[in-house]
């Protein structure tokens, strides 16, 4: 998730860009493993997020405004089950003990978690690297 986070918050900084951009250079720029990156990359072009070019001037862009992609969109396209928290331990929800209150608890929790998430914007990330004022969740 860091990592996918990280790429899009690059090419939404070459946003106005004429040409997209390299794998090579998202990944030193944000040092990123590039063996990875290329799986996140194509995560999120899979998605709609990014697009590509291929051939020698190739490479990655934003397909959609930074603006109307959130930090719960580039999470959901690389880890689509962390944000559903339905998908995981139904049994232990109903069984009355202290570790059914436990899971209710972590539940609402990582709904909060993703109502966060699905607020920040990329470009809000974007500003926030650029040394604009802290956004209050």
């Amino acid at each position: 998730m860091q990592y996918a986070c990280l790429a899009a918050l690059e090419l939404a900084k070459r946003k106005g860009n004429t040409r997209p951009t390299r794998i090579d250079d998202i990944a030193s720029e944000q040092n990123i493993p590039k063996q990875f990156l290329v799986h996140i990359l194509l995560q999120l072009k899979r998605e709609g997020i990014l697009g590509s070019t291929r051939g020698v001037g190739g490479g990655y862009y934003m397909s959609r405004n930074p603006s109307e992609v959130t930090v719960g969109d580039i999470v959901r396209a690389v880890e689509p089950t962390l944000t559903s928290p339905e998908t995981k331990s139904r049994n232990r929800a109903g069984n009355g003990s202290g570790d059914a209150v436990l899971f209710s608890l972590w539940r609402d929790v990582e709904k909060k978690a993703v109502s966060v998430i699905d607020r920040i914007t990329i470009d809000e990330l974007l500003n926030r690297t650029n040394g604009s004022p802290d956004y209050v969740i």
